[in-house]
């Protein structure tokens, strides 16, 4: 996979930059190179179409020449209709997950429902050979770092938001 793909509208530029990747993925064995596709799950592919209105947070956005340069690189559509039975039949062998999202709307704070949630996690996804990644929490999120102590885990890594004046 390659991503993070900024570029000026100079094909040169393009060239090196994708040339980098695929070099790169080419001595770590890979056969094939994909892309764009960040680490978040929600910023894969590039617009091809539809570049009005304005992007929104967390959605991919790039200029229309990226789409250009891409095509000049070589780099086709990659389209899986088989893909989709591919990731169901795969499904059962999953043994690592990430929880991205889980919270309890606000007036249902206090009322147990977060505790039945966690519960029906705890006992639908862990077991001694799954390894789930619950994240993104803030170290100031007291609920959400005490439920994950309730459901066992234990903590990997500790996010901060960090900043100081401009001027």
């Amino acid at each position: 996979m390659f991503g993070y793909y900024e570029c000026p509208t100079n094909e040169t530029a393009s060239r090196l930059l994708l040339d980098a990747a695929r070099v790169w993925l080419h001595e770590q064995g890979m056969s094939t190179m994909r892309g764009p596709w960040s680490f978040v799950s929600q910023e894969w592919g590039a617009v091809v179409e539809g570049f009005e209105p304005q992007p929104v947070i967390l959605a991919p956005y790039n200029p229309p020449y990226y789409i250009d340069q891409f095509d000049a690189y070589g780099l086709k559509k990659n389209k899986r209709p088989f893909g989709w039975l591919k990731l169901i039949l795969g499904l059962p062998k999953l043994t690592h997950y990430r929880l991205f999202a889980l919270g309890v709307t606000p007036e249902y704070h206090g009322k147990a429902v977060d505790s039945l949630i966690y519960r029906a996690l705890y006992e639908s996804c862990f077991s001694p050979d799954i390894r789930m990644e619950i994240n993104y929490v803030l170290e100031d999120n007291g609920p959400m770092n005490n439920a994950i102590v309730k459901l066992g885990a234990k903590p990997l890594r500790r996010y901060r938001i960090f900043e100081m004046p401009a001027s």
